[in-house]
């Protein structure tokens, strides 16, 4: 009965991950947190392919009263397993056309996970790392595995591409996106960042578009600070579109933008903007939208 009761737990887990792909006081000042470190360094954790990639600094968002409750899908995907709330610090994503990967960062007893695990899950070995799946699943059923800090969930090839970085077998990895790495540079550090390839802002598209990227960050205890970056092929370009983005900023009618203000830089054009806090973060996300 305890092995059955596990198992249903480990399976519990498999499904809220899965859903989060489908659903997804004053500034705290989380000394753990990877973001605020150098953001672009988990570009090199993204195969090359990849579409883009999202940051979720956990701590600092579970850390504040005032931005506590989105953290809370996090705290429900560890919840059957031996880890406390507090230890989780981050959480990345990141999805190519080969495969979906979610990293959850922190400071866990991978002894206890991994008993757990092997009780109730299937395993094999990849390059000398274990990889986890339920029983009875097909060759494309998701994988999870144990790596540093972190529990490491993927789809496809997800998994497995994210070791052959680390191991050093592929020898490139998104921070060999000029595009990616310019429009990063240009974004401030925050609680929460994107940065996607070609992809629209709040569900717009543009032509010539090549990357775009957003940083959000509390400013009091009801506003939250948005600042994106998108990076045109040419600044004739992003000329042209530029009161297109700002219009569509300010008309969104998926999030309420306030204090609109746009820049151009050459190819780049830069839209700061508050919004009130949002009740999850489905609103900041692209993979999580």
């Amino acid at each position: 009965m305890r092995n059955l009761s596990n198992g249903i737990a480990v399976t519990i887990v498999i499904i809220l991950l899965l859903s989060f792909y489908g659903c997804s006081s004053s500034d705290s000042d989380h000394a753990t947190s990877s973001i605020s470190e150098n953001p672009v360094d988990f570009m090199s954790k993204a195969v090359n392919d990849a579409r883009g990639f999202e940051l979720v600094d956990i701590g600092a968002l579970r850390d504040d009263v005032d931005l506590n409750h989105l953290s809370t899908i996090f705290t429900q995907m560890i919840a059957v397993l031996p880890i406390d709330p507090s230890q989780l610090e981050l959480c990345y994503i990141s999805e190519s056309k080969h495969g979906s990967l979610l990293v959850l960062q922190g400071n866990f007893d991978h002894d206890d996970i991994e008993k757990l695990f092997n009780k109730t899950m299937h395993f094999e070995d990849y390059n000398n790392v274990t990889l986890w799946r339920t029983e009875g699943s097909s060759p494309f059923s998701p994988y999870i595995t144990l790596m540093d800090r972190s529990i490491i969930y993927g789809k496809g090839s997800g998994v497995k591409d994210f070791i052959e970085i680390d191991q050093g077998i592929q020898k490139t990895s998104l921070y060999d996106n000029r595009d990616f790495v310019d429009v990063m540079n240009r974004l401030p550090n925050g609680l929460v960042m994107v940065c996607h390839e070609s992809y629209h802002i709040a569900h717009f598209e543009y032509d010539g578009l090549l990357a775009y990227g957003l940083s959000a960050k509390k400013i009091d205890e009801n506003t939250l600070g948005i600042t994106a970056v998108l990076k045109f092929t040419t600044a004739q370009v992003a000329s042209d579109v530029s009161e297109q983005v700002e219009s569509d900023m300010i008309n969104n009618d998926r999030v309420e933008y306030s204090n609109v203000e746009l820049s151009q830089d050459g190819a780049f054009l830069k839209v700061t903007a508050k919004e009130p806090i949002p009740s999850s973060l489905q609103p900041l996300l692209v993979f999580g939208a």
